[in-house]
């Protein structure tokens, strides 16, 4: 944990005298005191002390009790529902179909053990995106150097770099110079995952349930949507929880004050626009059903032109919203997300995710007591300010509400 507070170089307390070899504190949280930020370039250079406190036990010991529970769930729950269904339909020797309680607890396991493999998938991929909002800002690659701490530049061991399980592992310090490891690594990995554990159930195994226009498919579950694949529900998923990490990322760095890279950011919005047009499914909702003229077009076009019409739709609402919001002139880029979103979902997306967006960032700002702030700074030397995160962040909630219940929008809004 890294403190801003001023030191008193009069204190005479050992701490403060006697600065401490990060050799000795393994198994302590240390605490960087100094006046302000110190940028891990910087560290050596900079007058710092630190300060021993012991890991709080209580912590692991709520850790520990939290990952048991989830183990013991792991193994109750499934036995559970299989009683429930073996109690709701006996086995019966003159039906072909029916099943033995040993064969429904099998299945119900293999139910469990796919859901926990589409976490654990999730949270890899949440890995990887704390790689790319950290690295991207600063044009290096995420591809040619392996992961390593960034204050001692020390390598990161595979055991070490399993998600969320790593960061426990190592109680929260890097296993070479004994810094501590921010707690939003984890967190990342375990929001991902989670959000790819939710689509999973709420997207792939109910048969597309909160898909507009697309009929829900009539044979559902784990067993007739991931073991007899339906491939058209599966790119979808794949698609959306990849437009869901994109702008997620785009957040984050507009969070840490940094900024998506306006050539990568380009690249991304043109890799949705790609996917679409090779592999039209992944828009369900026809370009012929958003136009205002009927369009007889070939499936990979009407799919490109949903995707690139939202793409350009994002631009310009992005741009008046930051701009009512905000009343200065921003980057497209810093309204990037939207783009995102309207490259991945289409117009309609866009207008309902971007203001219900502003409506949540107003209603924040309106609660916490902040007017109108108008920066004159220019825009490549801006600092962010919370309206400006406030309104990234209503974006990708707003963006994983809207896919939850897309269907049951589309429905209710009279869309044809």
């Amino acid at each position: 944990m890294v403190e801003n507070s001023e030191s008193n170089p009069d204190d005479p307390s050992p701490d403060a005298a006697n600065p401490i070899e990060p050799s000795t504190v393994a198994d302590t949280e240390v605490t960087v005191v100094g006046s302000e930020s110190i940028p891990p370039s910087d560290l050596a250079e900079t007058s710092y002390a630190i300060v021993i406190r012991p890991s709080p036990p209580r912590f692991w010991w709520f850790i520990g009790t939290v990952l048991y529970t989830i183990a013991a769930l792991f193994v109750t729950v499934p036995f559970g529902m299989a009683a429930w269904d073996y109690w709701q339909m006996p086995f019966n020797t003159r039906d072909d179909f029916s099943q033995t309680f040993s064969q429904r607890l099998q299945y119900r396991y293999l139910e469990a053990f796919v859901a926990v493999w589409f976490f654990s998938l999730g949270a890899s991929v949440g890995s990887f995106l704390n790689v790319v909002v950290y690295r991207w800002p600063r044009n290096r690659s995420v591809v040619l150097r392996p992961s390593h701490c960034p204050q001692c530049d020390g390598r990161i061991r595979a055991a070490d770099n399993i998600p969320i399980v790593g960061w426990f592992r190592l109680r929260a310090a890097c296993r070479q110079c004994h810094l501590p490891i921010a707690s939003r690594y984890p967190a990342i990995e375990l929001l991902v995952g989670t959000v790819f554990f939710v689509f999973y159930f709420v997207e792939l195994i109910s048969g597309g349930m909160n898909l507009p226009v697309r009929m829900p498919n009539l044979y559902k579950g784990m067993l007739w949507t991931v073991f007899y694949p339906k491939w058209d529900l599966i790119l979808i998923y794949a698609f959306h929880m990849y437009l869901v990490c994109l702008v997620l990322a785009w957040f984050l760095m507009q969070f840490d004050h940094q900024r998506f890279p306006i050539g990568r950011l380009t690249l991304c919005i043109l890799s949705l626009i790609t996917f679409s047009a090779i592999i039209p499914d992944v828009q369900p909702q026809p370009w012929s059903t958003q136009a205002l003229w009927n369009l007889d077009l070939p499936d990979w076009l009407d799919a490109a032109m949903v995707s690139s019409t939202g793409a350009v739709a994002g631009i310009m609402v992005g741009a008046v919203l930051t701009r009512l919001l905000l009343q200065q002139r921003r980057g497209w880029q810093d309204f990037g997300g939207l783009v995102l979103i309207g490259a991945g979902l289409g117009w309609r997306a866009v207008l309902w995710i971007g203001c219900l967006a502003t409506i949540s960032c107003l209603l924040i700002n309106l609660v916490g007591g902040k007017g109108r702030q108008p920066d004159s700074t220019p825009p490549e030397s801006r600092e962010l300010n919370d309206r400006d995160w406030y309104w990234s962040a209503g974006l990708w909630c707003w963006l994983v509400v809207f896919l939850v219940g897309w269907r049951t929008l589309w429905f209710y809004t009279g869309a044809t």
